[in-house]
């Protein structure tokens, strides 16, 4: 439900020319040194021309686990050509109302 209302509240933005769900794996290398890939939820480009990487996960969870931090070592190796930016968004974030 996280990625739905993601797409419900930038759908709606004037300033977004294409969105992708599940863009192509960034590989990365993980703090412990092994290799690993991640796919975004969503690649965003906006009329402007930037571009960002979109990471959904519940809140409690993207801290409990470690995500954020193994989200720093994938933002790491996200090249500008992929996106200008690396984003975390929470259920914190995403407003349920506005959503709807």
């Amino acid at each position: 439900m996280l990625e739905y209302r993601f797409l419900c509240l930038i759908l709606v933005r004037d300033d977004i020319h294409a969105i992708w769900d599940q863009p192509p794996a960034i590989t990365y290398r993980r703090t412990d040194g092994t290799w690993a890939q991640h796919v975004f939820d969503f690649l965003v480009a906006k009329k402007c021309g930037e571009r960002f990487a979109v990471a959904i996960k519940p809140e409690g969870r993207a801290f409990s686990s470690g995500f954020v931090d193994e989200l720093e070592s994938v933002a790491a190796a996200t090249t500008k050509q992929f996106a200008d930016k690396v984003l975390l968004v929470t259920d914190r974030q995403l407003n349920r109302m506005a959503a709807a």
